[in-house]
This record gives C-alpha cells, sequence and structure tokens, in this order.
C-alpha cells in the first residue's frame, strides 16, 4: 500500500481526516463540467460510500470537434470509503484479524501527516 504524505496533498479539500483511517481509497473523476461532484449525495446513502476529500478539478484537455464548440475535460482526484472498509464507524460488524487484517482493495492508500 503507497503512503502519502498529507503536506503533499495541499490542493485536497478534506471533509474528513484522512489520517484516522486505516486506508482510504483514492480515483480520478473526470468530467466536462466544474459543478459535476465523483459521489453524489444519493450515492452515498444508497451504495454505502463517504467522501473524505476531493480535489478541485484541473483542466487537462480541451477538444473541439471542428465546429465553433470546445469540449474541456476536467480531472479531479478524490478519496472515498465504502461501507465496510476498516475504519469506518459502523456496528455490529467484526474486525478483520490475522490475515484479514493486513489486506486492502488495490487503490488503497495510506495518508500520513
Amino acid at each position: 500500500m503507497e503512503e502519502i504524505k498529507k503536506s503533499k496533498l495541499k490542493n485536497i479539500i478534506w471533509l474528513d481526516d484522512p489520517t484516522k483511517f486505516d486506508y482510504v481509497r483514492m480515483s480520478n473523476f473526470l468530467t466536462h463540467s466544474l459543478r459535476c461532484k465523483p459521489i453524489k449525495k444519493q450515492e452515498e446513502q444508497k451504495y454505502g460510500l463517504k467522501l473524505i476529500g476531493y480535489e478541485n478539478p484541473k483542466l487537462i484537455a480541451n477538444l473541439s470537434n471542428g465546429a465553433d464548440r470546445d469540449f474541456p475535460i476536467y480531472k479531479m482526484i478524490y478519496f472515498w470509503l465504502k461501507s465496510y472498509d476498516r475504519g469506518m464507524p459502523r456496528q455490529n460488524i467484526k474486525r478483520g484479524y490475522g490475515t484479514l487484517k493486513e489486506l486492502h482493495p488495490s487503490e488503497a492508500v495510506k495518508i500520513i501527516n
């Protein structure tokens, strides 16, 4: 699992302290709009997701279709957890033990101070 110092992530808007979790999932989000969020409130409730932090979108490309309209593509990095991830507050669910305590998803990163 990759470890990232919190000081290197200066552009991230943290909604929760990432250092208190065993790991957080880091993903990229591509969009054509600046108003899009990587995880919407409905998705958080429906799928048990929690948004931990996100970066404001950065312009990575400006595509043209040959007409008078350009199509910008923005990229943002966001950090999130699923309801069954280690470190998420939950009730009546046993914590991992033995080998299971060391397993993590492929997109997991550890945020350290």
